[in-house]
């Protein structure tokens, strides 16, 4: 009986001085979703319209690439072979259905918040008098 009660005390005893000891901070941790980026990976334009206008059949391929740690690059290819990117970061918030990009503009960097519903980006930006609206999405 002694055994038990032994085992059980050195037991609850390392159960609950183990953290301490070893300064572990369990409200710092990160979420499961915080380390396993599940947004990060390479989307897809499918929607490109500029003033209610298709826009897209300009383009070869308009293509957002959600890297690990936070930062992005989008690139495009036109139909006349003119190629360009840009680079940033990123911030994917789900509950509040948000996706928020910051990149530098003019020498200074502009921060801009599209909606994210359903694993697509819907960027919506006014380009000029015109509306922009692009819809991106995962490619599988």
């Amino acid at each position: 009986m002694k055994k038990i009660f032994f085992r059980l005390a050195a037991c609850m005893f390392l159960w609950t001085v183990a953290p301490m000891l070893t300064c572990c901070n369990v409200e710092g941790m990160s979420s499961l979703k915080d380390v396993s980026h599940p947004y990060a990976a390479e989307y897809k334009c499918k929607k490109l319209q500029i003033g209610g206008e298709d826009a897209l059949e300009n383009f070869e391929y308009i293509k957002l690439d959600l890297k690990h740690g936070g930062t992005f690059e989008c690139f495009y290819l036109d139909k006349n072979g003119n190629e360009g990117a840009y680079e940033g970061k990123y911030k994917i918030d789900a509950a509040e259905g948000s996706a928020t990009f910051s990149a530098p503009e003019n020498s200074e960097e502009k921060t801009y918040v599209f909606p994210y519903r359903g694993g697509k980006i819907c960027v919506e930006y006014l380009f000029g008098d015109r509306l922009l609206y692009g819809e991106f999405s995962a490619v599988e």
